[in-house]
């Protein structure tokens, strides 16, 4: 955590290794040494294999703050191994003109049971312009919009199987307060859901 707060910064991804102990302005000071430099990181990995629940959730607020698109919480070497190949620079871009990578709406929104105008509620565009996605013509700023939807649909095809997805998404949970997950999705708190998903999955929920 030291060498990144006094070292100058030079690539585009980093990797942090957390013991579980570091306090909100231990992490904060870090994560703002990335931020301040000519090139900002693309990826920060945050890897930690043992952590309290109530610390992840401290973590992600300070994240959310600093460098609320470009950090990635992990908790096993795989996800940290995943994370970096997906978030590679060549990975997010494609081909001379820019092409976004490439994100299948409407396979995305039916996996999340999703009406084409809760999608559009739920990331803050039109119905007109999910449809236009689902009918391929996508632009620059597609993938920057659903990331967090694309993040969380990777995140439960790992820990949730295929035949009760459906069935948790529309399940009122404590761990969200009494409300669906859907709920959260089509309210756009996708990634307020993502991280208490990681908050349950390091609390080893039963």
């Amino acid at each position: 955590m030291r060498t990144v707060q006094d070292e100058r910064f030079r690539g585009d991804r980093c990797l942090l290794y957390l013991s579980g102990h570091e306090d909100d302005e231990q992490l904060s000071k870090s994560l703002r040494a990335l931020a301040r430099g000519k090139r900002r990181a693309h990826t920060v990995v945050l890897f930690a294999r043992k952590v309290d629940h109530r610390k992840v959730v401290d973590w992600a607020r300070v994240a959310e703050r600093v460098l609320p698109r470009h950090t990635e919480f992990c908790f096993s070497a795989p996800e940290v191994a995943r994370v970096l190949k997906l978030r590679s620079r060549s990975g997010s871009r494609s081909g001379r003109h820019g092409t976004v990578r490439h994100v299948d709406v409407g396979v995305l929104r039916v996996a999340l049971g999703l009406t084409q105008a809760q999608l559009a509620m739920a990331i803050g565009v039109s119905e007109r312009t999910v449809q236009n996605w689902e009918a391929g013509r996508v632009s620059v700023g597609t993938e920057r919009r659903l990331r967090d939807l694309a993040d969380l649909k990777e995140v439960l095809d790992r820990y949730i199987a295929p035949d009760a997805m459906q069935q948790w998404l529309i399940s009122p949970s404590e761990a969200f307060l009494g409300d669906a997950p859907r709920d959260w999705i089509i309210d756009g708190r996708a990634r307020d859901l993502l991280w208490e998903f990681r908050r349950m999955q390091v609390g080893e929920p039963a």
